[in-house]
C-alpha cells in the first residue's frame, strides 16, 4: 500500500487543525453548545484514485482524525468510507469517471451511490416518523379503524405521495366510499372520491387551489348560486363542473326584474368563468324563447326580456 508523502502529511495537519478549530469555536458558542446543537461529522466516501493517492491508505488516516474530533468535541460521526473501503472497480456505476483521469478511476458518487449513502445516513440518525413529513414518494393506505379524514381537510395537510383513506357523506364527502388523494412535490394536488356501492361507477374530483391552501370544487357536485335583481327560486339555482371541466349552470326563476341585461345569478368562481362572454338560447315557462348569457366576472343576466311568469336557465360550456 502506497506510503502518505510528505505533501499528503502536511494536508493531514492542516485538515486536522483546521476541523478542530471549527468546531471549538461552534462549541463556544452559547447556540452551538452540546446542550442546544446536535453537530454530525460525515466522512468522505472512498474513491478508487491511487494515481493521486486518494486510496485507502489516505481515508485511514482521515477517519482516524474525524473519530477524534467527534470524541473529544461531542459530535457523532458518519463513518461513510467504511461502507465500502474498497472501492476498486466502481467508476461508472456507482463513482463517477472524470474523463480528465486515468481509466478506472472513480471520484463521486453518482445516483446510486447517493442513494445508497444518504439513505445510510437518514436511517442511522433519524426515525420514520421525523422524516415522514419530508419524503416525497409516500404510500399510505389508511383503513377506517386508524381514522377518517374530514373533507375540510387542507391539501397542505397530506404528505407527498399517495394517500388512501376512507370517505362518507358524514365526513363531508361527496359519496361513500374511497378519498385517494395525490400529493406532488412541485405543488399540484388532486383528490378523488369514488363509491363502492352495488352497481355504482361515480367518481369526484377535486383540485387544489393553489391561491391558497384550500380545495377547489368537487365535480359532479351542485353549488349554489346567488339570485340578483328580486327573483325567487323555483328550481334553486346551481353549477355543476365535470372533470373535463365542463361547466352547467342549472334552475328557474320566476318574479324580480326581468329586463334586457339584467343580472339574475351571481357567485360563480373565477376559475369557472368564460374566458369571453358566452350567450345561450333558453325558454320561459310557456315555451317563448329568451336568451341568456354568461360574462367574464361571472355574473348571469338576461341578454333578452325574460317573463315574469318564470324562466329557466339551463346551459354549459367548457373552460
Amino acid at each position: 500500500m502506497t506510503e502518505v508523502t510528505a505533501d499528503q502529511t502536511g494536508w493531514l495537519t492542516y485538515f486536522t487543525t483546521t476541523l478542530r478549530s471549527k468546531l471549538a469555536g461552534i462549541r463556544a458558542l452559547t447556540d452551538g453548545a452540546l446542550a442546544n446543537l446536535s453537530i454530525i461529522l460525515v466522512g468522505p466516501n472512498s474513491t478508487n484514485d491511487s494515481p493521486n493517492n486518494r486510496n485507502a491508505y489516505w481515508y485511514e488516516q482521515l477517519r482516524n482524525i474525524y473519530v477524534r474530533a467527534a470524541r473529544d468535541y461531542q459530535c457523532a460521526y458518519f463513518d461513510t468510507y467504511s461502507m465500502m473501503p474498497d472501492s476498486y472497480g466502481l467508476a461508472g456505476t456507482v463513482l463517477d469517471a472524470p474523463p480528465s483521469l486515468a481509466s478506472g478511476v472513480g471520484i463521486h458518487p453518482m445516483n446510486l451511490g447517493q442513494s445508497w449513502i444518504w439513505g445510510k445516513f437518514i436511517d442511522t440518525f433519524f426515525n420514520r416518523s421525523s422524516i415522514a413529513p419530508f419524503n416525497t414518494n409516500n404510500f399510505i393506505n389508511g383503513g377506517s379503524i386508524s381514522g377518517r379524514p374530514q373533507a375540510s381537510v387542507t391539501p397542505l395537510n397530506y404528505q407527498f405521495g399517495l394517500n388512501v383513506y376512507r370517505g362518507t357523506p358524514t365526513d363531508g364527502y361527496p359519496t361513500d366510499g374511497s378519498v385517494i388523494t395525490l400529493r406532488a412535490v412541485d405543488g399540484p394536488a388532486l383528490q378523488m372520491n369514488h363509491n363502492f356501492a352495488a352497481a355504482a361507477s361515480i367518481n369526484r374530483i377535486r383540485t387544489y387551489n393553489t391561491a391558497g391552501n384550500t380545495w377547489n370544487t368537487f365535480s359532479g357536485v351542485a353549488t349554489g348560486l346567488t339570485i340578483a335583481n328580486g327573483g325567487v327560486a323555483t328550481t334553486s339555482p346551481a353549477y355543476i363542473v365535470s372533470a373535463d371541466g365542463q361547466v352547467t349552470i342549472t334552475g328557474s326563476i320566476t318574479g324580480g326584474t326581468v329586463a334586457a341585461s339584467t343580472t339574475i345569478l351571481s357567485g360563480l368562481p373565477t376559475f369557472l368563468r368564460p374566458a369571453a362572454e358566452k350567450r345561450f338560447a333558453q325558454c320561459n315557462t310557456d315555451g317563448s324563447h329568451i336568451s341568456i348569457g354568461v360574462n367574464t366576472s361571472g355574473n348571469i343576466f338576461l341578454v333578452t326580456a325574460a317573463s315574469s311568469a318564470g324562466f329557466h336557465i339551463n346551459l354549459s360550456y367548457y373552460i
